[in-house]
């Protein structure tokens, strides 16, 4: 940055000198000899300083490994990947093709890109690198099915509305694309959106009902199917929290599902500003953490409550203990109270 600066200065200088000897030459004036090789100096100083203090130490090296692969990318990005690709470290390769994509940017370019942040695993910047790559290619599935995985990743595998707005693109115009509903199946179940899942086996099912692919296929099914039997006696819980006096809304609430004796991650967990109390709380197929337990399974919910919103469950202090879920003609109830 310093050296930047000086050379920034030295050029506004010479700037300066010249026009004054542009002014001196309309003038019919005759500067003084020394003058002509004052801007050439001043800038060559400048430059030398630059070099000595404001390079980057890096750069020697990013130079070297811009020469040694820049061709590589050139082939990958063709779609020829060269073998030697493989001994080449994923994040060199990244930076030089920022480096070309910055020159000329390309929808093959940016999907490669993304492919390395995923590698990386970097799903954030995957998805700005792949949302590129539609842009420039508006009408290819592959960039879009790819956008549609970093969006699932960065959402730890949660079936995301521009995902799946994605994929049904894809499946509007290729019915028969394996991959797309196979990658809506596995995001449906996790969302648990058991109903989507079921349907995407079945559509696989119905062109690979034999062999490996088949068996897994026909697993999935079955496990999406038993997950939406579990779920369905849990859809009308509902969970009463109420709060001692002198405790306040306005903070951060946290509702607990676990078995009765059960220690560390909850089967399900609710986070939510308590805007008034007493609350009542519905647990969403989404807050599943496990697997939903099987019609009549013993649960216990419990909360514990922060004063301020937006602060973590360790800072909660407040707590109501661990109550059954008693059945009712609606579903599953519990009454709880913060102390």
């Amino acid at each position: 940055m310093m050296g930047l600066l000086v050379l920034w200065l030295a050029l506004i200088a010479a700037l300066f000198i010249v026009l004054w000897l542009w002014s001196a030459r309309e003038a019919s004036l005759r500067p003084p000899l020394p003058m002509l090789f004052i801007a050439p100096a001043v800038v060559g100083a400048a430059a030398v300083a630059y070099w000595a203090i404001g390079l980057n130490p890096g750069t020697g090296q990013w130079l070297e490994e811009y020469s040694a692969n820049r061709e590589l990318v050139h082939d990958m990005v063709r779609g020829e990947p060269d073998p030697a690709l493989e001994q080449v470290p994923v994040a060199t390769l990244t930076r030089v093709l920022q480096r070309e994509l910055a020159k000329a940017p390309s929808a093959e370019g940016w999907y490669g890109l993304s492919l390395l942040y995923t590698e990386m695993q970097a799903p954030a910047v995957a998805i700005t690198a792949a949302r590129k790559a539609v842009q420039l290619a508006p009408e290819e599935s592959a960039p879009k099915l790819l956008l549609a995985r970093s969006v699932i990743a960065h959402a730890d595998g949660q079936l995301e509305p521009e995902a799946k707005g994605l994929i049904d693109d894809v499946l509007a115009k290729q019915p028969a694309h394996d991959g797309a509903w196979m990658m809506l199946g596995m995001a449906a179940m996790t969302s648990a959106d058991y109903d989507t899942a079921i349907n995407a086996f079945d559509e696989l099912l119905s062109r690979h009902p034999e062999g490996e692919a088949g068996d897994a296929l026909k697993k999935a099914r079955g496990d999406a199917l038993a997950r939406q039997k579990n779920q369905s006696w849990l859809d009308n819980m509902k969970i009463q929290v109420s709060a001692a006096p002198g405790i306040e809304p306005g903070g951060t609430l946290f509702v607990f599902l676990r078995k009765p004796g059960d220690r560390g991650q909850p089967m399900a967990a609710v986070r939510l500003l308590a805007d008034r109390f007493p609350l009542e709380v519905r647990v969403q197929p989404s807050n599943w953490l496990q697997q939903p337990p099987a019609p009549g399974t013993a649960l216990v919910a419990g909360a514990r409550y922060a004063q301020a919103p937006g602060q973590g469950v360790d800072q909660a202090a407040i707590t109501a203990e661990n109550q059954p879920l008693s059945g009712d003609a609606g579903g599953l109830s519990a009454s709880l109270e913060l102390k």
